[in-house]
């Protein structure tokens, strides 16, 4: 939405979004590739600093005719003998799943291990595995064949934000485009 407006508003000007890891969004703000990042605020250096932080809530994506399909809510335990779909070990959300299963007693089993998120969908959806997806990452229309869960006991948040680097102005390419995004990204974080 924010990019259709913008793009609407200031017709020519060229917009470039790089999609990646949450490391790699840092490192693209921290070296001035990118003018700003939107993403996880743990461990951040102390060049890149994080403006508008919301927290966000975790789901367990499911193929349509899962065993657990019915359920309200899924836990750690009911996903504790399935094959995962996965974002890499480098993921920071990977680390904090991992991590939280851990703490639990558990070891999850990442079987497939993707970059995007619509692939993790696909491959869910084709019955390759389950997933755990932040709020922000699901689909908004029904364009993947998967069931959506509240994943609890315990749960997973995330803190993300506006990423930028300290001391560096942006472009007034950026500023207006941050103008039409900041209030769509908080609006979304409430929902």
């Amino acid at each position: 939405d924010a990019v259709l407006k913008y793009r609407k508003a200031h017709p020519g000007v060229e917009v470039h979004l790089r999609e990646g890891l949450g490391s790699e969004v840092h490192e693209d703000v921290r070296s001035g590739l990118a003018d700003f990042g939107i993403g996880n605020t743990t461990g951040l250096n102390q060049e890149v600093v994080a403006d508008e932080i919301v927290q966000e809530s975790c789901f367990a994506v499911l193929p349509l005719k899962h065993r657990l399909s019915n359920k309200k809510v899924v836990t750690f335990r009911d996903l504790k003998d399935e094959e995962f779909v996965s974002l890499p070990t480098g993921a920071g959300l990977r680390r904090q799943i991992d991590g939280i299963a851990a703490t639990n007693g558990l070891t999850l089993k990442h079987m497939t291990v993707v970059e995007q998120f619509g692939t993790l969908f696909d491959f869910v959806a084709a019955d390759v595995g389950v997933a755990i997806v932040p709020a922000s990452a699901l689909p908004r229309r029904r364009q993947y064949g998967v069931v959506v869960k509240q994943l609890g006991s315990p749960s997973i948040v995330r803190r993300i934000g506006i990423l930028r680097l300290k001391g560096r102005a942006l472009t007034p390419a950026a500023t207006g485009f941050l103008g039409i995004f900041r209030p769509l990204f908080l609006s979304a974080a409430r929902r």
